[in-house]
């Protein structure tokens, strides 16, 4: 997937990368996409990003299984596992 699509905000800024989905008039994301893009694309999307931040402001419900490799550290962060963790 290009991070160039319509339903997606990519931004670099001193290195880190800054993605976020695009909101409707009502602040809500097209939720299809957001479950689609964690289950399918991010890995290969975001695969070279090594600081890399995710906006999920808009995104109503991802369940565990649409967040395939994140893990949440806390109700606003989410993290790659490191190769430990593995």
């Amino acid at each position: 997937m290009d991070l160039t699509s319509l339903h997606l905000v990519h931004q670099v800024v001193d290195g880190i990368h800054a993605i976020a989905f695009q909101r409707d008039a009502q602040g809500g994301t097209n939720q299809d996409f957001a479950k689609r893009f964690f289950a399918t694309d991010f890995l290969r999307t975001c695969a070279d990003m090594h600081r890399l931040v995710i906006d999920l402001t808009g995104v109503i419900s991802l369940d565990s299984s649409a967040l395939g490799p994140l893990v949440p550290v806390s109700y606003t962060h989410l993290t790659l596992p490191t190769n430990r963790e593995v």
